[in-house]
């Protein structure tokens, strides 16, 4: 039996997009992204490293920014390495899948694909 390890998390923007693209073309958008929670009575955030790929990181990288709340979904991916000093360091990352903007910056709103944005003027929300 194979397993899966599926992630989904809604954070915070830690930092605006960094979009770059591979030596093939394809997009890549990496983000750092702060979730919190409580932990003997006091608030820790965690910081998540998350990659996006094609148009989801061309969509991501031009309708978010520093702040911005975003709900991630997908893989996670375990690395090992050495620093510096020669000590070995594990990380643990997310490749993203999908995604859902909470409250983008500039009132756009993206389908989970990363489909062409829809923008909602304020007269437009119901609430």
């Amino acid at each position: 039996m194979s397993g899966m390890a599926q992630v989904f998390i809604l954070g915070t923007m830690g930092q605006d997009p960094e979009l770059k693209y591979s030596n093939s073309g394809t997009a890549i958008v990496n983000l750092s992204v702060a979730t919190n929670r409580k932990e003997g009575g006091e608030q820790k955030t965690d910081w998540h490293r998350v990659t996006y790929f094609g148009k989801q990181a061309e969509a991501i990288a031009q309708y978010m920014n520093k702040g911005d709340q975003i709900v991630v979904s997908g893989t996670l991916k375990y690395g090992k390495w050495t620093d510096s000093n020669g000590v070995e360091r594990t990380s643990t990352e997310i490749t993203g899948e999908r995604f859902s903007f909470v409250n983008g910056s500039r009132g756009v709103e993206v389908k989970a694909e990363g489909s062409a944005p829809e923008t909602h003027a304020d007269d437009d929300i119901p609430f």
